[in-house]
């Protein structure tokens, strides 16, 4: 079975191949988007605001954070947890080969030796946690995605626990991930050097986020509108609120006001518009909607869902940082040995 050619797009004959209209050369296998939509090993916002709105030329790229935007994510997060346990406890050798278990250990200090306690520890965690991704059904069913949707895949370590997976079309977005790799480690080594003692968590956490260099860069390989990239600059560089809390109380005081956010400014998962109905945010939203009902009336129908969901998100965003703050301090605390503070 194929998916039939609906309204908005142009049959190729040979090759089985879609031209969804209005997306600038951009062809789509159809059966590869049937096996997609279909598919249970991959969460269904991942499917269409980042593979699909990609795959279409919707957006110029998408990002995905593992193993969190996994389906197993939680439970591969347990895991990888009590491997480390395990780990750090010396119990992760072969409990009945003893020479391979002494071996083990003799490898684990010389290790400890030569790096830093911390250091030691983030890369222990950092090794558990690509070896359980690459198993996860969920990350290999991505990955098979990613090749036959003719994208590429480009990975930046983001912290020990999480991976980021992003999703391009060409060379030089490749450049420019690993552009943003640097600079973020950059940014990092800076903050550490010179720990910023006040303000809030997240500017200690992610200091790559106030930098304008890193958001804009970020930003615009991502497909966000200008306004909003400059909007969430200036919020993450102020002292005051945060562009999650300040987009979180724009959606309330608009809804006070009896005036509704246009959901489709909130086209992308963990995206925060300048404003509630900001029409170039708008215009994407529609944009990837346009391409999606191309395809497939059921995806259209899911992603303006999908919609309202990433605006409720945002407004639940501030407390969500809280929760998330409270998870990077027990996380920085594993890694530590009980210290507290960001992991190397």
């Amino acid at each position: 079975m194929t998916l039939p050619v609906e309204p908005g797009l142009q049959d190729s004959g040979a090759g089985g191949r879609i031209e969804v209209r209005g997306v600038a050369g951009v062809g789509v296998d159809h059966a590869v988007v049937e096996r997609l939509l279909h598919s249970s090993d991959v969460l269904e916002r991942v499917k269409l605001q980042s593979l699909l709105a990609v795959a279409t030329g919707a957006r110029p790229a998408a990002v995905v954070a593992v193993p969190a935007e996994l389906p197993e994510g939680a439970q591969l997060s347990v895991q990888i947890e009590h491997q480390f346990h395990e780990h750090m406890q010396g119990r992760d050798q072969d409990p009945y080969d003893p020479l391979a278990r002494l071996l083990g250990r003799a490898v684990d200090r010389v290790r400890k030796k030569l790096l830093t306690e911390i250091k030691y520890k983030t890369e222990a965690l950092n090794n558990i946690v690509v070896e359980n991704v690459k198993k996860a059904r969920g990350y290999q069913a991505l990955r098979k995605l990613v090749d036959e949707l003719g994208l590429s895949l480009e990975i930046e370590v983001n912290r020990p626990t999480i991976q980021e997976l992003y999703l391009i079309t060409g060379a030089e977005q490749a450049l420019e991930v690993r552009e943003l790799g640097r600079l973020r480690r950059d940014l990092r080594y800076a903050s550490v050097r010179n720990p910023i003692l006040h303000g809030p968590p997240h500017r200690r956490l992610f200091p790559e986020e106030c930098s304008p260099e890193f958001t804009r860069l970020s930003g615009r390989l991502l497909g966000y509108p200008d306004c909003c990239i400059e909007r969430y600059s200036f919020d993450q560089s102020s002292v005051t609120l945060s562009a999650q809390e300040r987009a979180s109380e724009q959606i309330i005081q608009s809804r006070a006001a009896g005036e509704e956010p246009d959901a489709f400014a909130y086209f992308a998962h963990s995206f925060f518009p300048c404003e509630p109905r900001c029409p170039q945010a708008s215009a994407a939203g529609h944009r990837l909607y346009q391409a999606l009902e191309g395809l497939s009336a059921r995806a259209a129908e899911t992603y303006r869902r999908q919609l309202d969901e990433n605006l409720e998100l945002v407004v639940a965003y501030p407390e969500l940082i809280q929760e998330h703050m409270a998870h990077l301090k027990r996380q920085a605390m594993l890694a530590g040995g009980g210290k507290s503070g960001p992991l190397a």
